[in-house]
């Protein structure tokens, strides 16, 4: 078993010093998604994301039909790729009929420098839908 580590180990080290860049493949610091929301009943805000140092800066708004809902944020990143999924879960309770603006604001930080394509994808349910889609770069 050691001598079949050794061996492993051995190769991926002869790989990697051949100058093959398998290890760009996979990110060495993923970034870290900063997430918060609010609600009105007034109005939304626009979706908007911009670029900035080792980050990328959003915002925007999930409409529902009552405020009985719980709005989270998660990343997935890969391959120059930036996702963020924007998902609403429904609360227990009774709950009023009123369209509700689920505001939010973030930011993916740690990212390198350079240009990604980053998404916003609004999920409830077992529905999703890409609302935004844009290069940005990062500097």
């Amino acid at each position: 078993m050691t001598r079949t580590i050794r061996g492993l180990a051995l190769a991926v080290a002869m790989f990697a010093t051949a100058g093959h860049a398998w290890a760009a493949e996979f990110p060495a610091d993923p970034g870290t998604l900063t997430f918060s929301s609010t609600q009105s009943q007034e109005s939304g805000q626009e979706i908007t994301a911009t670029g900035a140092s080792g980050a990328i800066r959003f915002q925007g708004s999930m409409q529902t039909g009552t405020p009985c809902f719980d709005v989270s944020g998660s990343l997935r990143e890969s391959e120059g790729r930036v996702v963020v999924t924007v998902a609403a879960e429904p609360t227990d309770g009774m709950c009023t009929q009123v369209i509700t603006y689920n505001n939010y604001s973030g930011e993916v930080s740690g990212l390198a420098a350079g240009t990604y394509e980053f998404q916003i994808v609004h999920g409830a349910g077992d529905q999703a839908e890409t609302v935004h889609s844009e290069r940005i770069t990062v500097s």
